[in-house]
């Protein structure tokens, strides 16, 4: 699935690619089934490794000298509150 931060308008700000057929409002158990049907050997942990590894945006952000206000907006629409589950 395409991670590229996409900050458009209408259809630039959603990604081309589609789960299910919805280019959004998908959630963990869609792409849990999606990787599964397409044999992605242990989906929920790259998820869990995904979003870990999106998680350090703000410090890496920081340390790269992004602007502040760059790092908040990037981070706030990043979607790591969707719930991940245990398998």
């Amino acid at each position: 699935y395409d991670l590229a931060f996409a900050a458009g308008f209408g259809y630039t700000m959603r990604h081309q690619m589609t789960v299910g057929g919805r280019s959004d409002d998908f959630n963990v158990d869609d792409l849990v089934e999606l990787g599964k049907q397409f044999d992605v050997n242990k989906p929920q942990a790259i998820l869990e490794q995904t979003v870990a590894a999106f998680s350090e945006w703000p410090a890496l952000a920081k340390k790269w000298g992004v602007a502040e206000n760059q790092i908040k907006t990037v981070s706030a629409m990043h979607r790591l509150n969707k719930q991940i589950r245990n398998v």
